[in-house]
């Protein structure tokens, strides 16, 4: 199912109407710039490059913005892990491991962006391990409950409910001001 956004996308589109293409890439933009930012931090410690990153995978959806044949956020999110492993294996300074294995490690210490690092130190601090889990992988990796009802053996329904009971739990708790707009 499709959502509004990417209705609209498509719309502009299928018109050939690049100025609303433009506008409703803006959009797009504005609302996923801190996930593609926070995707690219799992992989990345130094600011400039992640923002230099996070840029260039903006880039590279807009100029495949035509292309696009599953969900917006799943279709950055995809692009952000491709540039942020193309670049470190380019560097040659980083062993990639597989998101499973980061996800799936007690020590979530390991990612090495301080602010990565951090949010998941403060959902860490209120939730409970799975439920940090659950976020991260539908959140920053772009899992969809289906896919997780998979790794974990329950229903996606009751995977929603962990997710949103989680989300409300960490709103509700003292460290989730650092992360309000």
């Amino acid at each position: 199912m499709r959502g509004k956004i990417e209705n609209s996308l498509l719309s502009a589109l299928k018109k050939g109407d690049k100025g609303e293409v433009e506008r409703i890439f803006e959009t797009i933009y504005n609302h996923y710039y801190k996930l593609v930012y926070f995707c690219i931090a799992k992989y990345i410690n130094e600011e400039e490059t992640i923002k230099e990153l996070t840029n260039d995978s903006f880039l590279k959806f807009f100029e495949n913005i035509s292309n696009i044949n599953s969900s917006i956020k799943y279709y950055l999110l995809t692009i952000a892990k491709n540039v942020a492993k193309a670049y470190l294996k380019h560097k040659n300074n980083f062993i990639l491991v597989s998101d499973e294995l980061i996800l799936n490690y007690p020590d979530y210490s390991i990612c090495s962006n301080e602010v990565y690092t951090k949010l998941v130190d403060d959902l860490k601090a209120v939730l409970s391990i799975q439920e940090v889990e659950i976020i991260i992988k539908h959140v920053v990796d772009g899992m969809t409950f289906k896919e997780l009802e998979n790794i974990y053996h329950i229903k996606a329904k009751t995977i929603n409910k962990i997710y949103e009971r989680a989300i409300k739990k960490f709103k509700a708790s003292e460290r989730s001001v650092y992360y309000e707009k």
